[in-house]
């Protein structure tokens, strides 16, 4: 975002008018038998966006009320616990096609943090004999988009698209403890969240590890013995 100096934030203050955001959605959805299907479709009007324009005053740059944008597409959800038993698996799908003019940028252009497809398949494996829920997580999304220099428009390319595989392990010793554990991107893929000056934004960690305790003192149980 270009830092603005702070007498022209100043003196457009009064000028800005809020931000607004109209939607409309139509979907549908059904529940029955151990399944959940959901589908549906959204457009999003954006108006009155902040936007950095030329002033009148010596070119100078001033912060105004002129964006405007759009965000449209279709969301499915599917969730199905009888197939197998024991087994429980999520389906979810995205599409989006997101424009806006505001901010830096003086044209209707993809912002960098939306993505056109985005998806997950979650698999929860239950061993009752143990007290042990196995899942596992894999999360995909095409790639963030960037400016690159060397190509006409704005924010012109693309990066590689993000996937991470995930594990995770709920084990229940009594009915009032509940310990787990989890790993994000247990394949360690480098994925690259944007570009700025010709290098790759990572994460600062390929993966994370994270293990929890969980412990009722209370007279009530932790969770419901009949899910398990």
């Amino acid at each position: 975002y270009t830092q603005l100096p702070v007498s022209r934030l100043l003196a457009q203050e009064n000028k800005l008018k809020s931000e607004s955001c109209i939607q409309y959605n139509v979907g549908a959805q059904y529940e029955g038998d151990g399944r959940f299907y959901k589908a549906e479709l959204y457009y999003k009007k954006y108006d009155r966006l902040a936007l950095v324009e030329k002033g009148t005053v010596d070119a100078a740059e001033v912060l105004t009320s002129g964006g405007y944008g759009y965000s449209k597409g279709f969301d499915l959800f599917f969730n199905d616990r009888v197939l197998l038993k024991n087994l429980e698996y999520q389906l979810s799908y995205t599409y989006n096609i997101a424009k806006r003019k505001f901010q830096e940028y003086t044209e209707l252009t993809t912002p960098q943090y939306a993505t056109r497809h985005n998806a997950s398949v979650v698999l929860k494996y239950s061993i009752p004999r143990i007290g042990t829920i196995v899942g596992l997580t894999n999360r995909f999304s095409s790639g963030r988009p960037y400016h690159n220099p060397d190509l006409p428009g704005l924010m012109n390319d693309h990066v590689k698209p993000y996937n991470s595989l995930d594990l995770g392990l709920t084990f229940l010793p009594s009915k009032k403890v509940i310990i787990h554990a989890s790993a994000t991107n247990i394949l360690c893929r480098k994925n690259e969240f944007g570009w700025v000056n010709n290098k790759a934004i990572l994460a600062s960690n390929d993966h994370f590890f994270y293990i929890g305790v969980f412990i009722t003192l209370g007279k009530k149980a932790a969770y419901d013995v009949s899910n398990f």
